[in-house]
């Protein structure tokens, strides 16, 4: 089930509670559509895509999976910048809620 895609205008992301609201929204909108299908179908090829898809065809389970290790493969980035310029890194790890 695909709703429609919905866009953050960043011009409009003033403030650190700005982010936090939109960060919220995106989870618990992520969190409704993975309640709205089962198993099978997260692991299952879409039958639609964005018309901005420009990507191969994968399953919802797969995006997921690649949407956290792409964000563990920036926060290496950042560690490793911040050792090269002789700061220590700060705690990384995920953030309980």
């Amino acid at each position: 089930m695909l709703s429609e895609l919905r866009r953050f205008n960043a011009a409009a992301l003033l403030s650190i509670d700005d982010l936090r609201r939109a960060q919220r929204e995106a989870v618990d909108g992520t969190r409704a559509y993975l309640a709205s299908i089962s198993d099978d179908q997260l692991n299952s090829q879409l039958e639609r895509y964005h018309p901005e898809w420009t990507s191969p065809h994968r399953t919802p389970g797969f995006i997921l999976v690649h949407v956290v290790t792409h964000g563990f493969h920036h926060k290496g980035q950042i560690v490793a910048m911040l050792r090269l310029l002789g700061y220590p890194a700060p705690d990384t790890d995920m953030q309980r809620e």
